[in-house]
């Protein structure tokens, strides 16, 4: 732990710098890894909604039309994701980083590594999940 601790001139508060710089980090590649999976199910939509429009001969233009409008779909979503999305994004990141806290914290109970059975064992429930007599 000393060596997250840095103490600046005297009369300064001692600042935490290490742990702080380490999360904002792992934030940052939670909160890209939530707008990358928005952009990939907005991605999804627009092309199930192009596959639910029928295609006729006149207008299609075959398979270089595919190409296109799948690369020009995914960059809309794409940008949809990096701007504002639908919403799913944020979402994602508010309940995955929740969760990490409470992993981080023990708190999950019946969770494997994380004291869970311990939880269970206190509780009036044996490890197998029946009640204690």
């Amino acid at each position: 732990m000393a060596d997250n601790i840095s103490i600046p001139a005297e009369g300064s508060k001692i600042k935490v710098i290490g742990q702080s710089a380490d999360k904002r980090t792992r934030d940052d590649r939670l909160r890209a890894a939530c707008a990358e999976f928005e952009s990939l199910f907005i991605h999804q939509l627009l092309k199930m909604m192009r596959d639910a429009v029928p295609k006729t001969a006149l207008f299609h233009g075959g398979l270089s039309e595919d190409i296109y409008t799948s690369m020009f779909d995914q960059e809309v979503a794409r940008k949809m994701a990096e701007d504002r999305g639908i919403g799913l994004g944020k979402q994602l990141y508010e309940q995955v980083s929740e969760a990490v806290a409470k992993t981080r914290r023990n708190e999950i109970p019946g969770s494997i590594g994380c004291g869970g059975l311990k939880d269970k064992e206190t509780s009036g429930v044996n490890k197998d999940g029946d009640q204690k007599e």
